[in-house]
């Protein structure tokens, strides 16, 4: 790692994520844990954007087509195609962590940083 003043280089793969209702909460309750959620995220966005740290990487053509091949191979899993792609990327870029707690990426391989 650097030393002081010197950012950590990284690499940011974003994909979407599509969680299942907690019905132990009122849908009122549902509502403000999602606006919060939200506004967390939006602040997360901002300390990336002013950030030198991470690397922005177009997913493209060729490869979403590597990653269409994978999910076209691995049907016997419950990947979703962002996973697929986000795999295929973090393959070429030779990356091991991730800072998830998605166990898919574990099953690829990965090495969740964050627990659920």
């Amino acid at each position: 790692m650097g030393g002081p003043g010197r950012a950590r280089r990284f690499t940011l793969v974003i994909g979407t994520v599509n969680p299942a209702r907690d019905h132990s909460r009122s849908q009122g309750e549902e509502s403000h844990h999602a606006q919060e959620a939200t506004t967390a995220a939006a602040n997360f966005l901002d300390t990336l954007e002013r950030s030198e740290a991470p690397q922005l990487k177009w997913i493209g053509p060729g490869r979403f087509s590597v990653g269409a091949a994978l999910f076209r191979r691995s049907a016997d899993k419950e990947w979703s195609l962002t996973d697929r792609v986000s795999f295929a990327l973090m393959w070429e870029l030779r990356m091991r962590d991730a800072f998830t707690t998605d166990h898919h990426l574990q099953q690829a391989g990965f090495v969740p940083l964050l627990t659920p």
